[in-house]
């Protein structure tokens, strides 16, 4: 059975952009649009009934919270998320204690409005940083305030040789190294990582590459088969295990993804052994029934990181980097089980 999204706002370019986008966040997903500034007035059992309501701040205009806080108090069990332009951390804060769960920033290109979407439907709460979004300086006019990928060259209007060094800059050389790289002084990097942080808007070079990172020049960057844990670190959990440990048989229920630390960890229904900074365990996480295609036990002593299933799917919504590695971690571990069911 397919799940529905009640959208609340204006009719227009918006709503037909909004409609557009939410039907791309799972197939088969309907999308139903009411004009009511009045969210007291709509029909009980559509909200009801709805996975997500998602309703426009701007558009109930001056009486906005109050409409919003009342609807989130009449239907509690109701996925309540808002969207607008204000990103005043108190008013978020306001909604999201009321029982919203989460506020969608207007500056939020596509990208990151569609990550949103698919965490807020996953049941993760969601609140838009605390800090100023460079990519909010961006023109929030546009319809959706940016329906595509944003790009360093055609929205902020870097040059190649200014995305050449963020680049460098963002697979973490330093300005010495860049101006070996590119066979040019020091003083010259500096200027343009300068000419770079003015036209992003940010003060230093980490929030650049959090921001370039985003872009389509930059999306993907560094990636290997080997996950980078460094965005993880602060989420993770801490597991030792035995030899001889079985960690989850096939078929259990499980949402959780392994990191090898140290040891090894056998996958035998496709006989693979999994080693240091091998991942496993992302099929149960991401197949929408959460079982285990394989049995896991501890060929040796073993440490692991764990990442809990809402941290998991977190990345996978808003990272595009882990995004592409857990696909590309699926099709591997998918070929393996083919190929060994084949060959017994």
């Amino acid at each position: 059975m397919s799940r529905s999204v009640l959208l609340v706002c204006d009719s227009g370019l918006l709503a037909e952009t909004l409609r557009d986008l939410i039907g791309e966040v799972e197939a088969g997903i309907e999308v139903r649009s009411i004009v009511e500034r009045d969210p007291g007035n709509i029909d009980a059992a559509w909200i009801d009934a709805a996975a997500l309501v998602l309703v426009d701040i701007d558009y109930l205009g001056a009486a906005g919270e109050s409409a919003l806080t009342d609807l989130a108090t009449r239907h509690a069990v109701t996925a309540l998320v808002a969207f607008g332009t204000p990103e005043a951390a108190d008013l978020i804060d306001r909604l999201l204690a009321a029982g919203l769960r989460g506020y969608i920033p207007k500056s939020h290109g596509r990208e990151a409005f569609l990550g949103v979407l698919r965490m807020l439907l996953s049941g993760v709460r969601y609140r838009p940083e605390r800090r100023a979004d460079p990519l909010a300086a961006t023109d929030a006019t546009a319809p959706w305030a940016m329906t595509h990928i944003l790009s360093l060259a055609r929205d902020f209007h870097l040059t190649s040789a200014e995305i050449a060094v963020l680049r460098l800059t963002a697979t973490g050389l330093t300005n010495r190294e860049i101006a070996d790289a590119r066979e040019r002084t020091e003083g010259v990097v500096r200027i343009q990582l300068n000419a770079v942080f003015r036209k992003l808007g940010v003060r230093h070079r980490t929030q650049a590459v959090l921001v370039a990172l985003r872009c389509e020049e930059l999306i993907g960057i560094g990636h290997d088969d080997r996950l980078d844990l460094c965005d993880l670190l602060g989420h993770l959990s801490h597991r030792r295990c035995k030899a001889g440990e079985i960690l989850f048989q096939c078929g259990d229920l499980g949402e959780e993804v392994f990191i090898v630390q140290r040891g090894i960890v056998r996958l035998p229904e496709i006989g693979v052994d999994m080693q240091a900074h091998d991942v496993f365990g992302e099929i149960g996480a991401f197949s929408p029934g959460h079982r285990r295609t394989s049995c896991a036990v501890c060929v040796t002593d073993a440490d692991l990181f764990v990442i809990p299933p809402d941290v998991a799917r977190r990345f996978y919504c808003l990272d595009p980097r882990f995004a592409v590695f857990i696909r590309d971690l699926l099709v591997q571990h998918l070929t393996a089980d083919r190929a060994s069911a084949t060959a017994n």
